[in-house]
């Protein structure tokens, strides 16, 4: 970074200068004592000088992280003044140091180099922190939330902690004054460090996916293009285009929150890391975690173990780092890894499915691992669940490895339009119980694993695309059959999406009971044409017969009635009327 290699030309200078000091004869200098004075000028120096150079017009923190520029201003015009107290500090110290033991009267020169020290860190956070208004609006920028809801406590602790080892070093107790403040410098540096990395690890989380969205707005336009296309050519000749399914485009939005959350668990644990060895040692209270004693347990060597409060706290932070590691990776990986390895979309879902699967499995087992938990401990429970997925659990532990095997096999992926009994539809989502189709009304339709793996599917765009589509004509008796199969096969022909290899065919396959029967065959480049091209094949062949005068027939029924003699027998059967009886006279 630009502000780094402009610091450390001067950085090295007191490094420098430390190194030769210890090499010379020198009578008075202690074991590695003026480099160790010579790398704490220089590590000062690195990190004022480059925070100033950030901060400086048009540069990293007004070009990237956009902080505010009141804030901007105020690092700039007191930046200068903290390093040149700082150098001076620690000039006094070192030099006095070194002479303490050949004469204690050097003590109160140390005491007072380390006094303006600390009052000097403390003013310049208090300039900082004076109307945070200003600070405020820099927080509500790219990096909002963390700084913000924590900044009150940032800037108290970087006003009250040095202040309070200048009363510590007053009373007498230098050395343990001097060894916090550097520790509270170090962790300075460490929160410093971690912002930088996050806003550029934000920066970058938010270009990548705006790249992804710029492709993808890209091939969506040669996608419109092509669809208009073929949608005026469709008009042109009286067909209704059907939409297509776009099952490669990626959910942005998801993906940019599963990689921000990644981002910033990544960073806050990594701080953690960092802060927790540099004070550990020094703080007795944070080692009474592991003096508490849970349980104890015995290895196979027959030892007796003790499982400390330590321990189950870290358990606990590995679950909680593989439950969120699990849940987030997914859109890292998406973004920064498979797209770039021109993947497709189905097998990005199985390897970060897959993925997820196994961060979750040895994250568990490391955890179980930090609470003393063998394999001989968890044979009962094994037994135990094995009992319970026999009973009760059987369906969903079989949805569970039916799914594995789906994503393994891979005999359905992501995109694929595959028929299940009566259910047909594109597969949108295969997840660890059942998988989701979307049918051609839109609606999702959730298909248990267990079912895909032991029905019979059909796949109509596993290993080809290239789909048969027949249709059956039937024109009427006393037709033209050689001419009506010369017209049908030039019709189909003529369609732009029927492949000419396999190459078309029209069979005339019987003598109906109302009808010749012809069956056409075509084939087409997939199955999301099926339906469009059908339509647009019946419309061609009618309009083509019909000009034709050939007529397509239709179910007719024919009644012939014979005229008969009557014989006496049918004579005898038939039955007369009743005579009508006669009215009597009044």
């Amino acid at each position: 970074m630009d502000g780094i290699l402009r610091a450390l030309p001067y950085a090295a200078i007191p490094f420098l200068f430390g190194f030769i000091l210890e090499n010379s004869g020198n009578e008075i200098r202690l074991s590695g004592q003026y480099i160790k004075f010579g790398a704490a000028l220089s590590g000062v120096i690195l990190v004022l000088m480059s925070l100033y150079e950030w901060s400086r017009k048009k540069h990293l923190f007004q070009v990237h992280f956009r902080v505010d520029l009141e804030l901007r201003n105020r690092l700039c015009a007191n930046l200068p003044w903290l390093l040149a107290s700082q150098l001076v500090s620690l000039v006094l110290i070192g030099w006095t140091r070194a002479r303490l033991e050949a004469d204690p009267d050097y003590s109160a020169l140390a005491v007072f180099g380390f006094l303006l020290g600390a009052i000097s860190i403390s003013y310049f956070a208090f300039k900082l922190a004076w109307k945070r208004s200003a600070i405020q609006k820099h927080y509500r920028g790219d990096n909002e939330g963390f700084y913000l809801r924590y900044e009150k406590w940032f800037f108290f602790i970087a006003i009250s902690f040095p202040l309070m080892t200048a009363l510590i070093a007053m009373f007498g107790y230098l050395e343990t004054a001097r060894l916090l403040l550097s520790r509270f410098f170090l962790s300075f540096c460490i929160l410093l460090a971690a912002y930088i990395m996050h806003g550029l690890l934000r920066r970058t989380v938010v270009i990548a996916p705006r790249r992804l969205a710029l492709e993808q707005a890209r091939a969506r336009r040669d996608a419109n293009v092509k669809a208009r296309r073929e949608k005026v050519a469709a008009e042109e000749r009286g067909e209704i285009p059907v939409p297509k399914i776009d099952t490669e485009s990626i959910d942005l939005e998801t993906i940019n929150r599963q990689s921000s959350q990644l981002v910033n668990v990544m960073v806050f644990i990594v701080t953690i890391i960092f802060l927790w060895s540099l004070w550990s040692n020094l703080l007795p209270a944070l080692s009474i975690f592991d003096t508490v004693d849970l349980w104890k347990y015995t290895d196979e060597d027959g030892k007796k173990n003790a499982i400390t409060l330590w321990n189950a706290m870290q358990a606990l932070a590995i679950g909680i780092v593989t439950w969120l590691a699990a849940r987030n990776l997914p859109g890292f990986l998406e973004i920064f890894v498979l797209k770039r390895l021109n993947m497709a979309q189905s097998s990005r879902f199985a390897v970060v499915t897959v993925l997820g699967y196994i961060i979750f499995i040895l994250g568990i087992v490391v955890a179980f691992n930090k609470l003393g938990t063998q394999w001989s401990q968890l044979q009962w429970i094994v037994a135990a669940l094995g009992v319970g997925i026999g009973f009760g659990l059987q369906a969903i532990f079989a949805n569970m490895i039916s799914g594995l095997i789906i994503l393994f096999e891979r005999p359905i992926r992501i995109g694929d339009y595959i028929t299940i009994g009566d259910i047909s539809g594109t597969v949108s989502r295969i997840q660890i119980r059942a998988t989701t189709l979307l049918d051609l009304d839109n609606k999702e339709i959730l298909i248990p694993n267990q079912e895909i793996i032991s029905s019979r599917v059909t796949n109509w765009t596993l290993s080809n695309s290239v789909t048969r589509l027949i249709i059956n004509v039937g024109i009427a008796y006393g037709s033209d059959t050689e001419r009506a199969h010369k017209i049908m096969l030039q019709t189909i022909k003529d369609n732009a999406n029927v492949l000419n290899h396999p190459e078309p065919s029209v069979l005339f396959l019987g003598f109906g009971a109302s009808s010749l029967d012809f069956e056409v065959r075509v084939f087409l480049r997939d199955f999301v044409q099926r339906f469009r091209v059908s339509h647009e094949l019946h419309l061609a062949i009618d309009m083509a017969l019909r000009e034709a005068d050939i007529t397509i027939a239709f179910p007719q029924l024919d009644v012939h009635v014979k005229e008969i003699e009557a014989t006496p027998m049918m004579i005898e059967n038939t039955p007369t009327k009743p005579k009508p009886r006669a009215r009597k006279k009044s």
